[in-house]
């Protein structure tokens, strides 16, 4: 519920793997993780507002554990997020990351 109220409905996701999906395919998919253990840290953050609508850049070292392989993974994206804000809130219209090195 708190996925589906943060997203708009034209929403785009493109992860690290290459992979895009729309809307209700992202939320399938994360209700498919459902026992998995994810933590996201965020660095070098930065966020440009142009009136309605945000861009967001930044670095996530996402950390996760569970699900078909039960050894921990770990992931460093830079990735991109538009936001809109529709009334009173904002709502996430698309997401966009690329892997990069640790040392980035």
């Amino acid at each position: 519920a708190t996925m589906e109220a943060m997203l708009s409905p034209t929403y785009t996701h493109t992860d690290f793997a290459g992979v895009s999906f729309d809307r209700p395919g992202w939320l399938d998919y994360v209700g498919r993780r459902q026992g998995q253990s994810t933590t996201i840290d965020f660095d070098a953050l930065a966020v440009r507002r142009f009136g309605d609508m945000a861009v967001v850049n930044g670095i996530n070292d996402i950390h996760w554990h569970g699900g078909d392989e039960d050894e921990p993974n770990d992931q460093r994206i830079r990735f991109t997020q538009v936001w809109r804000r529709d009334g009173e809130s904002w709502i996430r219209e698309a997401f966009h990351a690329t892997p990069v090195g640790r040392d980035d």
